[in-house]
């Protein structure tokens, strides 16, 4: 398995935006609005692939210059539980390190909060439901040595 950066607007783009909506959007009846899309393009784009296919995929968007938003973090259904996400954080957080970046943020659906604190990543307040999607989420934070 490779973990990589991807750009904006590739091929590899268009293969990672189709797997957010399987795994992220559609089992709740949404899609990823392309007016959303494209606010992407300064964007770090990190992507799983797996024998040529996009597998997992993380963005981390620059919120201060020392403060990175990780969002829309995705891994194929068949392979979670499997190292994926993990392997795409500790990405995500080495190249936020190689950038100075002192904090990662995120928004973490309810489901995926154990998986997070694993992560070393602290909740930041109560509970609360996503707006957008109505499912519970935390907002969480981990700074960076």
């Amino acid at each position: 398995m490779e973990i990589r950066e991807i750009k904006y607007g590739s091929k590899e783009y268009e293969e990672s935006v189709e797997l957010r909506n399987k795994i992220l959007r559609i089992p709740l009846g949404h899609f990823l609005d392309i007016n959303n899309l494209q606010k992407e393009e300064s964007d770090i784009h990190i992507v799983a692939i797996d024998n040529g296919k996009i597998v997992g995929i993380l963005i981390l968007t620059p919120i201060e210059d020392s403060i990175l938003k990780m969002r829309q973090v995705a891994v194929a259904n068949e392979l979670q539980g499997r190292g994926v996400g993990s392997s795409l954080v500790e990405f995500a957080e080495k190249i936020a390190r190689e950038q100075k970046v002192s904090k990662i943020i995120l928004d973490a659906r309810s489901s995926a909060l154990d998986f997070y604190l694993r992560k070393g990543y602290k909740v930041v307040g109560d509970e609360y439901i996503d707006e957008h999607i109505n499912i519970p989420h935390y907002k969480m934070e981990k700074f960076l040595k």
